[in-house]
């Protein structure tokens, strides 16, 4: 298991060759310590179909025999790989290429662990590809499922209903904990060809979510979800925060979130330590978030998941008295057409351009009148009333 405390050598992949089994061992040299804690499960180790992998998953448990090893007798040569996990596990895939039993063999220090050898009936070649099933949602991610709340996540088989004459095979999952529990999850049929799963992690562990079509395993399964209470942030990112800032002006930066966490909370702090709560906007990657300030000086801006700060936070920004005017809008019809003796009317908005006078002015023929009534939010209503026609106008506003 390289790069983990466990991993201590190279993988060695070996043939045998017999009068009537093949027989192809994996070995990961490992540290040497007990056996008789290294578990398997998956689906691999009790079933599979000709041409298309079987997989199961190794878990050490933190302790390992002097080699892990895989091998697997049957009727014809299977190939295997295995994935080293990072996490003191492996997931293990094999090809069989025969229909019969195999005899799937995990070893510590060349000795069976508890159960080994699994026997697996593997049958015929059926016509769809579990790997055009696919799986997305919270409940398959690897951080933000938190204990003892419920979570979800769907299944699309939608890829493979022409394969299967509008009958898609029986959609399983088992979800096993680094210790060998499992949990149950509730699987409800939406009628349209997808899945809705549905399960509750008990406890602060790792999960491995093995997600099945028809007995085999669907695209990027197994899924392993990390439930703690504190959420991983090492995924979160504040970018585009502006260092100075011009007051009463609105403000935006991006906070993009790596996996599915709780919705960040943001706020600044004033220089006089008072409290402004920020808006957010969810966008594909994360939030976008907005924050006004009304006084000059430095302020602190906030952002935490789950009440913890995110890295690098508060982050300082220095305000400053100024105007955007490239912020301030204008719209309406009077800015485009307007009719003789009729008046011509527009707005205008300056709530995200910041502090200055507006001005207003009517460029045509002859002088045209015009009001301006504040709205009290920042906007305003103007009117103006030209008074010769077929001639342009131009309306500035500063």
């Amino acid at each position: 298991l390289e790069n983990s405390e466990y991993y201590d050598g190279n993988i060695e992949s070996k043939l045998f060759k017999g009068n009537k089994k093949d027989q192809r061992v994996v070995t990961f040299n490992v540290a040497r310590k007990s056996a008789h804690r290294v578990i398997a499960y998956g689906p691999g180790l009790e079933y599979g179909t000709v041409s298309q992998s079987a997989d199961f998953t190794v878990e050490t448990r933190g302790e390992t025999g002097g080699a892990l090893g895989f091998s697997i007798e049957g009727p014809s040569e299977a190939k295997i790989d295995a994935f080293d996990n990072k996490d003191g596990s492996c997931s293990v895939k094999y090809w069989p290429t025969a229909v019969g039993e195999y005899a799937v063999h995990v070893t510590c220090d060349e000795q069976d662990i508890k159960g080994s050898p699994f026997m697996a009936q593997i049958t015929p070649a059926v016509p769809f590809r579990a790997d055009k099933v696919t799986a997305f949602g919270p409940g398959i991610q690897p951080s933000g499922v938190l204990p003892n709340q419920n979570t979800e996540f769907t299944v699309d088989a939608r890829h493979i209903l022409a394969q299967c004459n509008g009958r898609i095979p029986p959609i399983g999952c088992t979800i096993t904990d680094k210790e060998g529990s499992t949990l149950t999850p509730t699987i409800t049929d939406k009628r349209d060809g997808t899945y809705m799963v549905t399960y509750r992690a008990v406890q602060e562990t790792k999960y491995t979510a093995y997600v099945t079509c028809g007995g085999l395993t669907i695209r990027d399964a197994p899924f392993v979800v990390n439930v703690a209470t504190t959420p991983d942030l090492t995924g979160v990112a504040v970018k585009n925060l502006k260092p100075v800032i011009k007051t009463n002006v609105e403000e935006d930066f991006d906070i993009t979130m790596d996996g599915v966490l709780p919705s960040p909370k943001v706020w600044v702090r004033t220089p006089h330590n008072e409290t402004i709560p920020g808006e957010l906007e969810q966008v594909s990657d994360g939030y976008i978030a907005y924050y006004t300030v009304e006084e000059e000086g430095r302020h602190l801006v906030y952002v935490a998941v789950e009440g913890r700060p995110v890295a690098g936070c508060p982050y300082p920004v220095e305000a400053v008295v100024g105007a955007e005017p490239g912020r301030c809008k204008a719209y309406g019809d009077g800015l485009t057409v307007g009719v003789v003796g009729e008046p011509a009317c527009f707005n205008v908005d300056t709530k995200s351009s910041g502090t200055g006078g507006l001005g207003l002015t009517i460029e045509g023929p002859c002088e045209a009148h015009i009001e301006c009534q504040d709205n009290g939010d920042g906007s305003c209503f103007v009117s103006y009333l030209p008074s010769i026609g077929r001639v342009l106008h131009q309306c500035s506003v500063r």
